[in-house]
């Protein structure tokens, strides 16, 4: 009876050491399930040599992706051209619009542009907010330093614009851009013929001037300046032991031409007509004699403007010819209107 007993034992225990696999699937339905969803899964029937389950690569998104491309490009400074920028999630034309940026803001893209997904265009990387980046069209920002340059080479518009992001928040236009009215305060170097001789003095002159656009007609900023003297020059004094009476008038007129702009500031030239005119009553002995003159000639101006708020101030130097040639030195100080 008991070898029976031993035998029934014994069979169920070979069968199971013999056919594992019908043991697994007897008993561990669920677990095979698990491993062929899961590839990764350690084998079954030795967990103590199971190897352990890799780590997920983590998948970045498409914020870190484009976080992670731009920075390992080299960046530079660029401004957001004159008409605007979008900038897009992706570099195509179709792609879903971020934001829109308004002219002269300042921003952060990479040094080489990329080609549009669909061959359309080129595009820059942007990073155009703190941790928000983007794609751009090269052809809407103005960047720091020359596209394509293998060296550092700077890019002569970049200074030149670089100030547009004040400007658009502001709405302020540049000095050259807007029209001034005011006051201005002269010494000029006043030469004339007299008798055969040249004679020469310094005039005070005191006048109004217009600067800017439209200040005749619609066109190109212009500058026009009347400054008179109420009084003769003192060389008559000189020459005849009596001062001589009068006034003297000019009026001129040029191109207001920019050498170099800053965002409240102007360097600036000229060159432009004049138009003159002396009247004067001199003593000679017991005799008076009155003179007048019409004078037609040229200038050449050269000039520095500072603003502030709408205030603007001016110091020029001016070159006349006409009958004769001669310096002023102008000061003046004009209101936006």
């Amino acid at each position: 009876m008991s070898i029976k007993l031993g035998v029934f034992l014994i069979i169920p225990f070979m069968l199971l050491k013999t056919h594992s696999s019908w043991a697994q699937e007897a008993f561990s339905k669920d677990l095979n399930e698990d491993a062929i969803m899961d590839p990764t899964a350690a084998p079954i029937g030795k967990p103590e040599k199971a190897k352990a389950k890799p780590a997920a690569k983590k998948v970045p998104t498409k914020k870190q992706t484009v976080s992670t491309s731009t920075k390992a490009m080299a960046a530079q400074s660029a401004a957001v051209g004159l008409d605007g920028a979008t900038v897009y999630d992706v570099a195509d034309f179709d792609g879903k619009i971020l934001i829109q940026l308004a002219p002269g803001y300042k921003v952060v893209v990479s040094r080489k542009t990329i080609p549009g997904r669909t061959g359309l265009g080129m595009f820059y990387r942007i990073k155009y907010d703190k941790n928000k980046f983007g794609f751009v069209a090269d052809t809407e920002m103005i960047p720091e330093f020359q596209t394509g340059a293998k060296s550092k080479q700077k890019n002569p518009v970049f200074d030149k614009v670089e100030n547009l992001r004040e400007r658009a928040m502001t709405g302020r236009k540049p000095v050259s851009e807007t029209r001034y009215f005011g006051a201005s305060l002269s010494r000029m170097n006043f030469k004339e013929r007299y008798r055969g001789r040249l004679l020469t003095s310094d005039v005070m002159m005191y006048g109004l001037r217009y600067s800017g656009p439209g200040v005749f007609f619609e066109g190109p900023p212009l500058d026009f300046n009347l400054v008179f003297s109420p009084q003769a020059p003192d060389h008559y004094q000189k020459v005849t032991g009596t001062p001589a009476s009068g006034l003297i008038v000019n009026a001129d007129t040029h191109l207001l031409l920019n050498i170099y702009e800053w965002q409240n500031a102007t360097l600036n030239g000229g060159l432009g007509v004049m138009l003159g005119y002396t009247k004067f009553r001199v003593k000679e002995g017991f005799n008076y004699v009155d003179s007048q003159h019409f004078r037609i000639g040229a200038v050449g101006e050269l000039g520095a403007a500072y603003r502030h708020k709408k205030i603007v101030g001016r110091v020029d130097v001016k070159y006349h010819y006409e009958s004769t040639s001669y310096l002023s030195y102008l000061f003046s100080l004009q209101h936006e209107y």
